[in-house]
Order: C-alpha cells, then structure tokens, then sequence
C-alpha cells in the first residue's frame, strides 16, 4: 500500500470498480422498466479480508461488495435482484495477468516475493472455473437470491466467517501463517 503508484491503483479500480459501474449503468435501465433482471457481480472473498500485498485489490473488490449492496436495496421495488459471488482461488490464468508493481523496494522486496509465489501457488492449485456455474444456476433459480455466495475451497470460503468469530491477533497470525 506505502509504494502503490497511481497508474496502477487506477488501473486496479478502473477494472474491478468502473468495471462493474459501466456494465450495471448499460443493463440497469432497460431491467428497471421490464420490472425483472439480475445482476451477479463478481467479487472476492478478499474483499472481507485485507490480504498482505493485495490491500488496494482488496479495497477494490470490498467497493464491488458496497456498490452490491446499496444497488440491492435501490433495485427491490423494481423487481430486479443483485447479488455478488465472492472467489476465492479459481484456477485461471489470473498469475499471468495480475497486476504487480513495476517496483518493489528492498524494505519489502522479500516479503513481497514470497507472499507472491504462494499467492501464484494457491491459485495453481485452485479450485476450478466450472464451479461458477452450479452456483450461477442456483442463483438464477432463486426467488431470492442472497446478498453473497463464496465459491472456492472450505477454508476460504469459511476465513471471513472465522475472521468474525476469533480474536483479531489470533486471526492475523493465522491467516500470516499461510504467508511465511
């Protein structure tokens, strides 16, 4: 977060925000008169937690989360229902296109490396894409569908929940365990 340059920080909220806000503000109107649609934004589990090296990505996606839930209560008279699928690791080609710092200075140069490589790991080992679609299924199928669902493994899935649930200095030092 100290180092962030600003080309990236727009580019990450440009994507992940703007991203969302132009795709809303083209389907919305024509959903709003037809008194129907759905809107299922695609957010992250990081968004419930600030993950090291991932605080603005995270930021980010915690704006998609926001946006969902303002936008939800906004569209219930209308009949049009939106809610946000939280990822966790999807096995995708996301290592070779995340975005990373042009520099890392050596105060953070190790961390940042070793935080990346796991990062890089746990999204090789993630789950796959094809569980998207039981959960897209579902939630088309929903009268109702709910504010959030987390697709990725148990853990993940589960880390906000435990994040609620436990000590704050026993939750960081868990969660920097996956890190070391």
């Amino acid at each position: 977060v100290e180092e962030v340059d600003q080309k990236e920080l727009d580019l990450v909220f440009k994507t992940n925000i703007y991203g969302v806000l132009n795709i809303v503000h083209a389907v919305l109107p024509s959903m709003r008169k037809r008194k129907q649609g759905l809107i299922i934004n695609i957010s992250s589990i990081g968004s419930e937690i600030g993950l090291p090296f991932r605080g603005l990505y995270c930021a980010s996606k915690a704006a998609v989360d926001k946006i969902t839930e303002g936008l939800r209560l906004e569209m219930r008279k209308f009949g049009v229902k939106v809610c946000s699928i939280q990822a966790g690791d999807i096995r995708t080609n996301i290592n070779q296109n995340r975005l990373r710092p042009a520099e890392v200075s050596d105060v953070y140069k190790e961390d940042f490396e070793r935080t990346y490589r796991i990062i890089d790991e746990e999204v090789e080992n993630g789950v796959e894409p094809e569980v998207f679609g039981p959960v897209v299924e579902r939630i088309m199928r929903s009268k109702n569908p709910r504010r959030y669902y987390r697709v990725g493994k148990t853990l993940q899935k589960w880390a906000p929940t435990l994040k609620n649930l436990l000590p704050t200095g026993f939750f960081e030092m868990m969660l920097m365990k996956d890190y070391e």
